[in-house]
């Protein structure tokens, strides 16, 4: 299993430049237009989060949580890198993080390849996926 890690903002100048280059790639396919700075600031404040393979740092993902009537999402905005065979025990990881922030949804923007690669239970949403948790 690879281990996953959340990165605390007060780690993350130690972590960015391990994992700058990979979240940039992952916002070249992004249509909502999120710059490598603006990520980090949100980081660095807390307003989204950080997740890396440990201690390598080859597969990263940035997630951020919002609140809508009736619903608690937490999107994937960035997710990047080597994936290793086991990937989806990042994705998991971020499941369960998600859950227990009290998120019933979790999203994933990105490119339509990722359908082939989600786990069935990810329904394609108009330009994102999106699984419930239960």
């Amino acid at each position: 299993m690879t281990p996953v890690k959340g990165i605390q903002p007060d780690e993350l100048e130690k972590v960015w430049p391990r994992v700058a280059g990979l979240i940039a790639s992952a916002l070249k396919h992004s249509k909502r237009g999120f710059c490598l700075a603006e990520i980090k600031e949100q980081i660095a404040a807390g307003k989204r989060q950080l997740w890396a393979s440990w201690p390598g740092c080859e597969a990263v993902g940035v997630t951020q949580v919002d609140a809508y009537p009736g619903s608690r999402v937490m999107t994937i905005v960035a997710f990047a890198g080597k994936m290793p065979p086991d990937w989806r025990d990042i994705l998991r990881r971020m499941e369960i993080h998600a859950a227990e922030l009290g998120c019933n949804v979790i999203r994933l923007e990105g490119r339509p390849g990722w359908r082939r690669r989600l786990p069935a239970d990810y329904r394609p949403g108009l330009i994102e996926f999106a699984k419930v948790i239960p």
